[in-house]
């Protein structure tokens, strides 16, 4: 039997506009871990020498695709879309050198038969003009470019497009699942 593994999840994403009225939320959805993703996890854990890979770096960054290509494995970064800087626009970046307790950007806890990683609240607020539409979630190495690895990539259940004013708030929690 084969099952897909899945490392990224959203625990819970919305969309407020400028008023601060929900226009959409969703939660609970899975990713695709992305042959980058794959190796850059098992080369942080058993084989730290192994080029281009190995320890992990103090961050990792969250962003939002654009893109409206169809998920594939061998995704890297130079498939991604990202809006402009000048709009608001960043990647977050998620510092992996806590220790795990409340207050930082990662919190490790077992919610049932596995333990995982949950992120705190992250948002993204729209500003200047409309921003192109947002497709996906991603996780990746580097804080902007194409230089880094993908890790994985969440498709958003509903596509979404940011007025001014408008922001996306979400919460990701990472563990090793079926």
């Amino acid at each position: 039997m084969t099952s897909k593994i899945h490392v990224l999840h959203i625990k819970g994403i919305s969309h407020f506009n400028k008023a601060g009225e929900l226009l959409w939320k969703d939660k609970n959805l899975d990713n695709i871990l992305h042959d980058e993703g794959e190796q850059y996890i098992l080369s942080a854990a058993f084989a730290t020498g192994y080029s281009g890979f190995g320890v992990a770096p103090d961050n990792l960054y969250l962003g939002l695709d654009t893109s409206t290509r169809t998920l594939a494995e061998a995704d890297t970064l130079s498939l991604v879309g990202e809006n402009s800087l000048t709009n608001g626009y960043e990647r977050k970046a998620l510092s992996t050198r806590g220790t795990g307790v409340s207050g930082q950007d990662f919190v490790l806890n077992q919610p049932s038969t596995f333990y995982r990683a949950e992120s705190k609240i992250w948002t993204w607020s729209c500003i200047n003009a409309a921003w192109t539409t947002v497709t996906k979630l991603f996780l990746c190495t580097a804080p902007s470019g194409t230089s880094g690895k993908l890790i994985c990539t969440v498709p958003l259940s509903s596509n979404r497009t940011l007025q001014p004013g408008d922001v996306i708030s979400a919460a990701i929690y990472i563990g090793l699942s079926k």
